[in-house]
């Protein structure tokens, strides 16, 4: 691919909103709060992604900090901040996050 080639695809990049969910201050370690918080979780990410709001979730196959990382098809901060605060298991102090602004290429995908 040539560097013309590359600028095309670079400048045809679309920006997004990247959620990254790490433990909160009131994290639940117990398995039976813990999927009480999974299942609420999931079902607003869930709700989000049927509106059309969310497109790729990763969560973590590892028992660190960071615990899963939602790309938002949004490009308002502000209003990705409102959807994650939505979040049951953020209100309930068991995740907090940060968001970014990334860009996202024509074509890139998860398969």
């Amino acid at each position: 691919m040539t560097q013309e080639q590359i600028k095309k695809e670079l400048s045809a990049g679309k920006p997004y909103v990247v959620a990254i969910l790490t433990k909160g201050d009131k994290f639940i370690m117990d398995k039976a709060g813990a999927e009480v918080m999974r299942a609420r979780h999931f079902e607003h990410l869930f709700q989000l992604r049927a509106e059309g709001k969310v497109s790729v979730i990763f969560g973590t196959r590892e028992n660190g900090e960071m615990r899963a990382i939602e790309l938002f098809l949004l490009s308002d901060k502000a209003e990705v901040e409102r959807l994650v605060n939505g979040d049951p298991a953020v209100q309930a102090g068991h995740f907090a996050f940060e968001l970014h602004a990334v860009t996202g290429l024509p074509g890139d995908a998860v398969k």
